[in-house]
Formats: structure tokens, sequence, C-alpha cells
């Protein structure tokens, strides 16, 4: 009669073999839910229609600094692979139309107008409206709500829209300088976003003339959506694929968090010139009387739990707050965002730019502290009697 260890090794071929079974089994049924439901999937990136840009050259006090803008009059569609808000038009697209000088909407004034309150909008994609309808824009949404206030008095509120996709602090300042203080705006809204610490994000390739984009923070939010596994024998299981996908996604989350820090660090040279020409737009309105609304915007991810920029937002008070005058304020959107989920306000699950629900929470903000400054009734007052 075999002893009890006799009987263990009899018994552990079998078992291997029951296991190696119920994991293949399992590993089958896995990949034939999977197959079913459509994963995992690669998400394409939106896709560009028509955009045209032309170049201008950079700050007259300084070298030369690489300056995009969109086309004069151009029209452009950005189409999405998805629809999933059922907000966008036929072919899950946005449309853009620029006017004469190449910024988004109708033509703007050139100068103080009689019974007109003329806001004018600088920044990046976030002001810009990147994914969302022109009426649904901050910069249209708060001239809406505003003018509900100043109907009375018989003036009307415009926000002007001078932001470019794109767009750092220094290419901000030099908008302001050469483009926008000209036409004497009522008051100024300037949005900073925490990539305007970066180098310039597009470069003109002068051998192809075309526009080339190199952000970083953008890439690595977009690697985690297009990104597949480099080994043939990984991509060919289903299962494998969406492990390595969580993986890769994870990994690209951390560095993104890794590669904002470090743009506010000693390492990179861009920002202090950026800082520096964001504090120079504000001290040019405060020194002029002149109204102004810097607004900063969060990164809309970790909303809802640890958001780890904290420290960054306290590095762009800290180089703006002392400079902001009697008529100047700063807005910081973190609190009207935290506690949401991030996902929820992008214009698409692969774009984290703020949708229409975003934008209606940012002028509803924005709308409230300049009703409640001391300076906008009695501005209304002086818009009526131009």
């Amino acid at each position: 009669m075999p002893c009890g260890a006799a009987v263990a090794r009899m018994k552990w071929p079998k078992q291997l073999s029951v296991t190696l079974l119920s994991l293949v089994a399992a590993w089958g049924l896995a990949e034939a839910i999977l197959g079913q439901l459509g994963l995992p999937r690669c998400m394409a990136l939106k896709s560009t229609e028509s955009l045209q840009g032309r170049w201008l050259v950079g700050d007259s006090a300084e070298d030369s600094y690489p300056i995009h803008m969109l086309a004069p009059g151009s029209q452009y569609r950005e189409h999405y692979a998805s629809n999933p808000r059922r907000y966008f038009e036929a072919g899950n697209a946005v449309t853009y139309a620029c006017n004469s000088l190449g910024y988004r909407g109708p033509e703007f004034a050139d100068g103080p107008t009689g019974g007109v309150l003329r806001i004018a909008f600088i920044g990046d994609s976030n002001v810009f409206g990147e994914g969302v309808k022109f009426q649904d824009t901050v910069s249209e949404r708060l001239a809406s709500i505003l003018n509900r206030q100043t109907a009375g008095a018989g003036v009307r509120c415009v926000g002007e829209n001078y932001a470019v996709p794109g767009y750092n602090a220094v290419q901000n300042w030099v908008t302001f300088d050469q483009v926008v203080w000209p036409t004497r705006p009522d008051v100024v809204v300037l949005g900073c976003s925490l990539n305007d610490a970066e180098g310039p994000q597009f470069l003109f390739d002068s051998a192809t003339g075309a526009i080339r984009r190199h952000d970083q923070a953008w890439q690595l939010f977009c690697d985690q959506f297009e990104a597949l596994p480099r080994w043939r024998f990984v991509r060919a299981s289903r299962l494998a694929t969406l492990v390595w996908q969580c993986v890769n996604r994870s990994r690209l989350a951390s560095a993104l968090v890794a590669h904002y820090r470090e743009l506010y660090g000693p390492g990179n040279p861009h920002w202090a010139p950026n800082r520096s020409r964001a504090q120079r737009l504000v001290s040019a309105c405060a020194s002029n009387g002149v109204p102004l609304v810097v607004v900063l915007f969060p990164v809309l991810e970790h909303l809802d739990g640890d958001y780890p920029y904290g420290s960054l937002h306290a590095s762009w008070r800290e180089a703006i707050e002392g400079r902001l005058g009697t008529n100047g304020m700063l807005l910081d959107l973190l609190p009207v965002f935290q506690g949401r989920a991030g996902a929820t306000l992008w214009v698409h699950p692969t774009d984290s730019h703020p949708n229409e629900m975003a934008n209606v929470l940012e002028a509803g903000e924005l709308a409230a502290r300049i009703e409640g400054s001391a300076w906008f009734a009695p501005l209304v007052e002086q818009c009526g009697r131009r």
C-alpha cells in the first residue's frame, strides 16, 4: 500500500493538468467575452479638416518668438470618433469659424463703442473652446449672463475671443500687447492653464510649410488611448492587450503628473519667461486701470480624489496676486470643479478640454465675481454714456 507521500506524488500531475485546463478555459472564455464586447479597443483621436495657419513675428522687445495663428476668415472642423453625449454635429464634428483677424467668432470692434461693454478673452484652447460650439464657449456664455444685468442700462456685453489653441503665457502677452490693447477693451479676461509653462507648442517646418505640434503634456495624454503593445504575441490576445493597456495608461498617467510638476521646477527654462510675460500683462492692466480677471484652469483629472497639482496652482497665485491692483482679481476654477468626476467635464473620452457643461460652470463663476466687483456697475454706467 503506497504511503501518503507517494499518493501526493501521484496526484499532483493530475491536479496541475486540471489547473492548466481551467486556466485555458477561463482564458478562452475571457477572449470570447471580450470579442463580443469589441474589447479592447484603441480609441481614435480627433481629426482636423481644412485647418490652415499663419505665422507672425513675436514680441518685438526680444528675440523673435514663434507665434502661430489661425488663417483669417478660415473655417475648419474637428471630427471625433464617437458622439457619446449626442452633442456634436453631423460626422461627430465641431465647426470653427474665424473672423478677418483669425480669431474665433464674428468681427471685433477696433475701439471703444457706445453702449457696448467689450470683454477681451485671451488664452489657449480652454478659452478658445476646443471641442464646443461657439455659443457654448465661456466668452459667449459670460456675455449672455451679464447681459441680463446690463440690458436695463441700455448696455450690451460682448465677448471677444482672442484665444488661440496651443498658446503659452509668452504668446498671450504678445496677443495682448500687439492686438488687444490697441483696441482699448473695457475688461480683459486672461486664461491661464498649467501647461502654459511649456515652450511654444507649435513650430513651423520651413521645408514642408507644415505646422508641427510637439507639446509633451498633450502627447502623454493622447498616448493613453492610441498606443498598442509592440509585441505581436501580446497583440494576438485580447485579454493580454487589455491588461497591457491598463498598465500602460496607468504608467502614462503617472508620467503626465510628473511632467506637469517638472514644468515648474528649476530644470524647465520656459517657466521663467512665461511667468514674467504673464506678470507684465497683469501689471499693464493694473497701471492703466483696466479691469482684469485672471482665470486659472485646473487639469480636469483627479478632481474627485487626491488632486496632484495644487502646488502648481500656488505657483500661479504667487506670480499673479501681488500685481493685480484694485481692479484685478484671480479666479481659480479648481474649487468649482473639485469633487466631480473629471471625465464628465471632457468634450470627449479622448479629449480632456472643458465641455459645454464645464463652460457653463466657468461662466457662472466668472459672472458672479464680475457682478460682485466694485468696478462693474460704474463701468456699465460709463459704457451707457459713451
